[in-house]
């Protein structure tokens, strides 16, 4: 009879030799010991894949999986196929956990019979920690704020594994930037209960310079394009498009500043929808500014 543990802990492994002691560690120290950990290697090519295999030796709920490189959203895809759990965690293979994280999000979840249990977060830079409050005051706000550009990341919920079953929920093949975002809002909408725990357990690393996000390209910045009108056509479909416009338009303005400051000709053609007065769901005049001069030349090209 196959092992059903209580939660899946998730961490895609890609070059993180730097980190990955720190991150495993700190899932093993947990004081909730009914978990598995799923290590998945997307064809490292430093010795983050041996390192997994040494920790796998010594602790029986540690499975390594060694796949070709495929990027974040084949990996964490192949994490979900993978799982026994009846919740999922996923944790980035750079960043740590406090001891306390599963039981405290797992309590919660028993207590609540929640789908999902959300929580709030350190930005931990070089020489500061940044405390990171995300908490709502209901559901649907927190649903709006994510929607709006708002820390929409898988790392900071712990997640009933069947969501992802029952409403067929995938990560987007060939977005490596945002999939995240896109899976996240799937799971909320469909979720009937959502709660928040009031702490701060997770520590989200700001200073690997190897990391995604620290290595913006035209490439990457246009995932999170993608994954925006991927919540656009998933809005549409469930008929929330109305209900959730300004969140959306917000979202648009926001990742389209990124382009538009880097290589702003390319920028210009971007979200054509947008109007004027969706400008000033962002804040600061420079940004505003230069989204009403991309609105103006798009329509002069148009």
């Amino acid at each position: 009879m196959m092992y059903s543990p209580k939660i899946s802990v998730i961490v895609p492994v890609y070059n993180a030799e730097k980190y990955l002691h720190r991150c495993i560690d700190s899932i093993l120290a947990q004081t909730f010991t009914d978990f598995e950990l799923l290590l998945i290697d997307d064809g490292s090519t430093d010795k983050s894949g041996d390192i997994c295999d040494e920790y796998a030796k010594k602790d029986k709920r540690i499975r390594v999986f060694h796949k070709e490189n495929g990027g974040i959203s084949v990996t964490r895809e192949f994490g979900i196929n993978n799982v026994n759990g009846i919740f999922v965690q996923f944790v980035d293979s750079d960043d740590w956990i406090d001891k306390n994280m599963l039981e405290i999000m797992y309590k919660r979840a028993v207590l609540d019979k929640a789908d999902i249990v959300s929580c709030n977060f350190v930005q931990e830079f070089v020489d500061k920690s940044i405390i990171t409050k995300i908490s709502s005051n209901s559901a649907d706000d927190y649903i709006r704020s994510v929607i709006s550009n708002d820390w929409g990341v898988l790392w900071k919920m712990l997640i009933r594994y069947q969501l992802f079953i029952e409403n067929d929920i995938h990560f987007p093949k060939g977005v490596d930037g945002g999939e995240d975002y896109y899976v996240t809002i799937c799971l909320l909408l469909n979720s009937v209960i959502i709660r928040f725990e009031d702490f701060y357990p997770y520590h989200y690393n700001r200073y690997n310079m190897d990391s995604f996000i620290a290595t913006p390209s035209l490439k990457k910045l246009m995932f999170q394009i993608q994954s925006t009108y991927l919540v656009e056509d998933l809005l549409k479909r469930k008929k929330l498009i109305n209900t959730y416009k300004k969140e959306l338009d917000k979202r648009k303005c926001l990742t389209k500043l990124p382009i538009l400051y880097r290589y702003f000709l390319y920028g210009i053609k971007l979200y054509p929808e947008l109007s004027i007065r969706s400008t000033f769901l962002v804040s600061g005049i420079k940004n505003r500014l230069l989204l009403i001069s991309s609105i103006l030349l798009c329509k002069v090209n148009l």
